[in-house]
């Protein structure tokens, strides 16, 4: 469906299209279920494989800021909005562990059906980002430094 909007207005110059990759921040659904099961104590169930280019969702608010303000001198009408490096949730559950020393997780492989309507790897990246952005993109262990911090400094008032 995605692919059928863009043909629709590929070369339209008042058309821009934003592909985006796992956005990260802790309210994704996989994030703040590795913070729920640290906070509780029970131990996470991560899939693997599932690997993807996780961009923090600060990045995707800048990145949007971004084409609003420089619309008309933009030489592009695709963005890839995507984190710097191709991590599993594994990878992604290790990160996390290592902020937060009191996630345990296992790791399952899943079935075929998982797979039948996501991709193992999605391993997009982004020519523009970086320029777009003035500078690179969080890597997932800054994303999730700053996201962490940000709720124990909530908790703490």
């Amino acid at each position: 469906m995605k692919h059928e909007v863009e043909s629709r207005f590929q070369g339209k110059s008042a058309f821009k299209t934003l592909r985006l990759s796992y956005v990260m921040s802790l309210d994704d659904k996989f994030t703040s279920y590795l913070h729920h099961c640290s906070a509780s104590g029970e131990e996470a169930n991560v899939f693997h494989p599932l690997r993807r280019r996780a961009v923090h969702i600060d990045d995707l608010a800048d990145a949007v800021a971004a084409v609003c303000q420089n619309w008309d001198s933009l030489d592009f009408s695709v963005l890839n909005v995507a984190g710097p490096e191709l991590l599993s949730r594994v990878d992604m559950a290790e990160l996390f562990q290592s902020i937060d020393p009191r996630l345990h997780f296992r790791v399952t492989e899943p079935g075929q059906e998982f797979f039948a309507a996501r991709p193992q790897t999605i391993d997009m990246g982004s020519c523009y980002l970086s320029t777009l952005l003035g500078r690179e993109p969080r890597t997932l262990r800054e994303a999730l430094a700053k996201e962490l911090s940000l709720q124990d400094a909530k908790h703490d008032r």
